[in-house]
């Protein structure tokens, strides 16, 4: 395992510069919460909307050139990242079953259908998440709650 995160990090680190362009990490759940990961594109199943705005901040998650190499300050020089959601067929009235014939592995993982739909209503709604714009409207939208 430590080697594989030691090359994990060489790749995708901080300090991965011009090395990381065109690269692909597959991955679990585990890359949302433990790896200080840099990607500029990610692909990835749906899950409960705070998680995926757990790993949806590993995209350009330091400053860099346009060439890959991380900057001290300033904007970030590279192309806006990009975010895909793998997800069942949008339904508004699903089955009990819409998840696991779908996407079994993830409602092994997540078991509360109905947060996953509402999830994925939210993010078929908001079209797009503007990290720290709309993390807030996303949580409450799923969860409930106010958003002020």
């Amino acid at each position: 395992r430590q080697r594989i995160e030691s090359q994990t990090l060489n790749l995708f680190g901080k300090q991965s510069g011009a090395k990381r362009a065109g690269k692909v990490i597959i991955a679990t759940q585990v890359i949302e919460k433990n790896l200080d990961i840099d990607c500029d594109a990610m692909i990835s199943d749906l899950e409960p909307v705070d998680l995926l705005i757990q790993r949806a901040g590993r995209l350009q998650r330091h400053i860099r050139d346009r060439n890959g190499l991380v900057k001290k300050s300033g904007q970030d020089e590279r192309e806006k990242p990009v975010l895909r959601i793998l997800s069942p067929e949008w339904d508004d009235a699903p089955r009990e079953n819409w998840l696991s014939s779908a996407m079994r592995n993830s409602a092994y993982v997540y078991t509360d259908n109905g947060r996953m739909w509402l999830t994925e209503r939210t993010l078929r709604e908001q079209g797009t998440i503007r990290m720290q714009q709309s993390e807030r409207l996303l949580i409450a939208s799923v969860y409930g709650g106010d958003v002020n």
